[in-house]
């Protein structure tokens, strides 16, 4: 930057002048105040030479460490997961739903519609003692895959406690009439959900689904189970697992003390051909086994089987 400033031999033509110096006739004298003058004038020149060489390198290529906090800044305020806005945007937009059973139960649910073109839709079923808010982490991702997911607290169950009979640890165990409802939702709320509905289920959730899907293949494309056991309190699952013919994906572990060989037993009697399996070694049962592993696998086996 130093060519900017063209007149560099104006300090020097000062000194000349300050030692009287008579480059052509006269040797070189130096007195006391010429000698204090021309320090003094050296001094000032050097230090505006300084200053003009660092305004040229300020105005010319900016040094890197004097943006770092701005970059960290921007980095962190335009980050999308640190942007409250753009959080509120990605996140399903939850609906809570009321529905009336043919029995007169009223059953509340969890509704995440999809975004984009509809793939289908899910119903998700809790285990017993649980609620639809076990499957929230699943129907978001669903949501966002394109499925509509409508996750319902079964009756007796969460906030599903109006109805005929008695709710809490003596809730009815069949639940055919909550899943029946939540179709027929479904329907509802689009057409092109025919024919490409899902069931998800874990516990006695699971039998449920299974026992449901057997009997309307017609409307049930596919199901997943978490935890289904051969019978749970009177929900046979044997019978309806050597019907079903359609897609199935099982999520269990080896030591469930309470699914026990259920699982297996169900596999190796469904007549199906497309039948997926997660074993875990371990005794966890029902949505003790969502995780991120379980939780993408249902996801890519529903977008694969509702299409």
């Amino acid at each position: 930057m130093l060519e900017q400033h063209s007149d560099l031999s104006c300090p020097f033509r000062i000194i000349r002048r300050c030692l009287k110096i008579n480059t052509t006739n006269s040797p070189l004298r130096i007195t006391r105040q010429a000698y204090l003058s021309l320090v003094q004038t050296i001094s000032l020149s050097l230090l505006t030479v300084s200053l003009v060489f660092v305004a040229g390198c300020k105005n010319g290529t900016d040094d890197p460490r004097d943006h770092v906090g701005q970059q960290l800044n921007v980095s962190q305020s335009s980050h999308p997961r640190n942007s409250p806005t753009t959080v509120n945007e990605v996140a399903p937009p939850r609906r809570i739903v009321t529905l009336v059973t043919s029995d007169n139960w009223k059953i509340i649910g969890d509704y995440y519609p999809q975004r984009g073109a509809p793939t289908g839709a899910v119903v998700l079923l809790h285990e017993r003692d649980h609620a639809a808010t076990d499957w929230r982490q699943l129907c978001e991702g669903l949501a966002e895959s394109g499925i509509a997911a409508l996750a319902i607290d079964q009756r007796g169950a969460g906030r599903s406690s109006r109805g005929p009979s008695e709710t809490g640890k003596n809730a009815p165990w069949n639940t055919q009439p909550d899943i029946d409802a939540a179709c027929k939702y479904l329907l509802k709320e689009s057409k092109t959900f025919d024919h490409h509905i899902g069931l998800i289920g874990a516990s006695y959730g699971a039998n449920n689904a299974l026992i449901y899907a057997a009997a309307h293949a017609d409307l049930v494309q596919s199901i997943a189970l978490f935890s289904p056991g051969l019978d749970y309190n009177g929900l046979d699952a044997m019978t309806p697992a050597k019907v079903w013919a359609g897609p199935m994906y099982l999520v269990y572990s080896l030591h469930d003390p309470i699914a026990g060989l259920g699982p297996e037993q169900i596999r190796d009697n469904c007549p199906a051909r497309d039948k997926e399996t997660n074993q875990f070694d371990d005794d966890k049962h029902g949505t003790e086994l969502l995780n991120s592993t379980t939780v993408e696998y249902s996801i890519i086996f529903f977008g694969r089987t509702l299409k």
